[in-house]
């Protein structure tokens, strides 16, 4: 099976854009093309107005160098994401009123009612449902901004739940992942993902004390040199199509590679 379309996974992130395009051949997936475009003035936050003017004007350039057919999956931070336990209802219900039933019940328990959200779900077949939602703000503007460069997303999800796309495909079958970024950590296993700020660099350590999880068990990724050493988990390790030049450090593609693989690997 080939398919010509390019899957792309964008991140947009404090300092710049990056993303990366896979496209799925006989042998698997290839890397078509990785992109690191930084922002002109980095670190603006990511809700102000100089965010999106900057990421605007980036992605207007980088759309130049897109192919004619693809799919654009975005994420968000999953700092701007909420996520809530649903128990499911005793009866079987059509699919739109199981959708409004899960809606109501996660916004109930959430208390936000002067904030709405963007909702989806996921249903393990036992058990509660585990319910995600952005604010619809952050969607919308997430929207026009990509509209101001004449793209559209075909997904848009936290960042966090894109290492979820690795599993359990991280080395030696680890059922958890835990990748780093300047500034905080993101993390996958069991159905869950999450996020917190940290620029310790023993935090690993102490979230494996927590959980009670054996360090040498969970997959490390990090989009920062100075864990070279230290890395288990390249996001590329699972594509058979690479081809120089590859950039030093992978893990800045990790979110990138997460969201383009999606469930589509």
């Amino acid at each position: 099976m080939m398919n010509s379309q390019w899957r792309i996974g964008l991140e947009l992130h404090s300092s710049g854009l990056r993303a990366v395009g896979l496209q799925f051949r006989r042998q698997g997936w290839r890397l078509c093309r990785w992109w690191h475009l930084p922002f002109g003035s980095p670190g603006v936050e990511y809700t102000s107005g100089e965010f999106a003017r900057q990421a605007a004007q980036t992605l207007s350039h980088w759309r130049k160098s897109l192919p004619y057919r693809y799919q654009l999956r975005v994420s968000v931070p999953a700092q701007r994401a909420l996520q809530q336990q649903v128990a499911m209802p005793d009866c079987t219900l059509p699919e739109p009123q199981l959708q409004r039933y899960i809606e109501q019940a996660a916004a109930a328990q959430l208390a936000l009612p002067d904030d709405p959200l963007a909702w989806d779900y996921m249903h393990p077949g036992t058990g509660p449902a585990r319910v995600t939602g952005v604010r619809l703000r952050d969607i919308q503007r997430l929207v026009a901004i990509l509209r101001s460069a004449r793209l559209t997303a075909s997904s848009i999800s936290p960042d966090a739940s894109a290492l979820q796309s690795f599993l359990p495909r991280a080395q030696g079958g680890d059922q958890w992942l835990v990748h780093r970024e300047p500034g905080h950590w993101l993390w996958a296993g069991g159905g869950q993902w999450g996020t917190e700020a940290s620029t310790d660099p023993h935090w690993l350590a102490q979230w494996c004390q927590q959980r009670e999880l054996n360090p040498a068990s969970v997959a490390f990724s990090s989009a920062l040199a100075e864990d070279a050493a230290r890395v288990t988990f390249s996001p590329w390790s699972g594509i058979p199509g690479l081809s120089a030049p590859l950039p030093p450090c992978a893990g800045v593609f990790t979110v990138a590679t997460g969201l383009a693989l999606g469930s589509l690997r």
